[in-house]
């Protein structure tokens, strides 16, 4: 349990202790304002406004998880006609959702890190990496009208202060995007499921360095260098008078490196053929920081390498034997990173090789 301010402190009722709870699932939504293509969203047939009804006293105080808002949340709801004006506080859409520009007058909404209640929705998912799709298709379902029903309820709900309805009223999904679906996502956005038992466990412990200026373990057998916090979103639904969602965190990390352990399954499995680039061998907290794409992408161009590799040898090597210097060379010689170098950019790619290998102690 951690209950963690937004780039601050850990608060009170944090515990550290495990459990096998998983983060929040939500929707990438594809949002927009321009009057052109702008979808206003409906009522879902579902539609349970008392999910959403803590959302007023939030906008009516400013209230807010950022570590500014630390002790100084109002004790009480002051007048709902007055717009709140304080540092960090998350204004209009930007309450509902965290959204960043794309082209065409769009912008991808995502779950608001700010917000108790945003697009995420806690506990709900628990079942799903091990649910049959059955279980997962109505959980789809449920996503998406929870989701619907969040903004629905924003820009309409009477209770909700005018000003803010105001605000948020020229906001709606893209209507020109899935349009086969009605303008929303067709695929809910699993930040973490089923992970393998892999040969190596990556842990926090492999992102982030014992002391100030150092760096985090270097694996003499990695895959690929990555940098990306330790970062999870809500396990649990809000809880008055906590902090965040447990398990809402983001810890600074340092550019660590990958060992190409954790694609293989263990030994003590049995199985030889198995590369898994993404259900990647990880804790809770380590998968947290290798499940952001540029890594899955990078671990991704590494097994494919390493099959190719293994059928050259005619297919009959198993995933475990396989010379990984001879992977990391093919990698090295396509410009794949595998260890991050400070000036990067002022050396020449034989030095970047060179280097490269000289701190992960091969030469072959």
């Amino acid at each position: 349990m951690v209950y963690k301010y937004w780039h601050g402190r850990e608060a009170e009722g944090t515990t550290h202790k495990g459990d096998n709870r998983i983060q929040a699932y939500n929707y990438r939504l594809s949002l927009t304002n321009d009057p052109k293509i702008v979808y206003k969203i409906p009522k879902p047939k579902n539609y349970n406004r008392t999910e959403y009804v803590s959302l007023i006293d939030d906008i009516i105080t400013g209230c807010h998880t950022g570590y500014q808002a630390e002790g100084r949340c109002p004790k009480s709801v002051g007048d709902p006609d007055v717009q709140p004006s304080f540092p960090g506080m998350p204004v209009g859409i930007n309450r509902l959702s965290s959204i960043v520009q794309v082209p065409n007058k769009k912008w991808d909404g995502n779950n608001q890190h700010l917000a108790f209640i945003s697009t995420d929705l806690p506990e709900e998912n628990q079942a799903y990496p091990t649910a049959s799709w059955a279980w997962r298709d109505r959980f789809a379902e449920r996503l998406r009208s929870y989701t619907l029903g969040f903004f629905y309820f924003a820009q309409n709900d009477p209770e909700v202060p005018q000003w803010f309805r105001k605000q948020v009223a020229t906001w709606g999904l893209a209507k020109d995007e899935y349009v086969d679906n009605r303008h929303f996502p067709r695929q809910v956005y699993v930040r973490e499921g089923r992970r393998m038992h892999g040969e190596y466990i990556f842990t926090s412990h492999d992102a982030t360095s014992e002391a100030s200026g150092k760096r985090p373990p270097v694996h003499s057998d990695s895959i690929t260098s990555s940098h990306y916090p330790l970062d999870s979103h809500g396990v649990k639904k809000r809880e008055y008078g906590r902090a965040h969602l447990d398990g809402f965190v983001s810890y600074p990390t340092q550019p660590y490196t990958v060992p190409y352990g954790v694609i293989i399954p263990t030994k003590k499995a049995g199985i030889r053929n198995i590369l898994a680039p993404v259900p990647v061998s990880g804790s809770h907290i380590g998968f947290s920081t290798l499940r952001m794409e540029p890594c899955w992408m990078a671990l991704g161009q590494a097994a494919g390498t390493a099959v190719a590799l293994l059928l050259q040898e005619g297919g009959k090597t198993a995933v475990h034997d396989l010379h990984v210097p001879t992977l990391q060379n093919s990698l090295l010689k396509v410009g794949a990173v595998l260890v991050y170098i400070p000036g990067w950019q002022k050396l020449s790619q034989k030095e970047r090789v060179k280097n490269q290998k000289e701190i992960l102690g091969t030469t072959s």
